[in-house]
């Protein structure tokens, strides 16, 4: 899904996306001018996509793709990145076909997404949730308690200050954004 709003407001040094798909995401976070730009995808096709899509780009280590599940490659990312980050979560399967079908558990990832965003050891880092609609159609990931009060909870454990607000993405307040007050 292409970023809709202007990413350059949530800018960081470093863009970590979960779900690369077709690449639009990392292409806006280039044109946003990031420094480090990580970017995981699980599917074997589009991860060769991307790759080849943004050959250049990770050959001078501007981007970097890692080919998995973000359940291995995000703590990895983590555990090496220092930095401040702006996350983008999207991994979610690409077989929701968006007419309430349930998702398995390894298809909804958010909260351990979060919960390892939690463990870096910083509560500053800057957190764009896509598609918040799957999200609050409660049918969508029935079964996994994956719900828009749970995702909250974990923003708020990470950082109970953070100023939650949303923006457009495949429809309108699909993007939940967490952004910690400067100090």
């Amino acid at each position: 899904m292409p970023i809709k709003f202007d990413l350059v407001k949530y800018k960081n040094s470093v863009f970590v996306e979960t779900g690369t798909y077709r690449g639009a995401s990392v292409l806006s976070a280039i044109e946003a001018g990031f420094d480090r730009i990580y970017s995981i995808e699980i599917d074997d096709q589009l991860y060769e996509e991307a790759r080849q899509r943004f050959a250049d780009y990770i050959t001078s280590g501007k981007v970097i793709l890692l080919h998995g599940d973000s359940a291995q490659k995000l703590p990895e990312i983590i555990e090496r990145e220092k930095e401040l980050c702006t996350f983008w979560l999207d991994a979610h399967s690409q077989k929701f076909n968006f007419d309430n079908e349930t998702l398995g558990a390894e298809n909804c990832p958010i909260f351990f997404e979060l919960d390892t965003i939690a463990k870096s050891g910083r509560n500053d880092h800057t957190i764009l949730i896509d598609d918040v609609r799957l999200i609050k159609n409660k049918n969508a990931w029935r079964g996994h308690n994956v719900t828009l009060e749970g995702v909250i909870e974990k923003l708020r454990a990470i950082n109970p200050d953070y100023t939650l607000q949303y923006e457009p993405g495949h429809i309108e307040d699909d993007v939940l954004v967490a952004t910690a007050s400067p100090n």
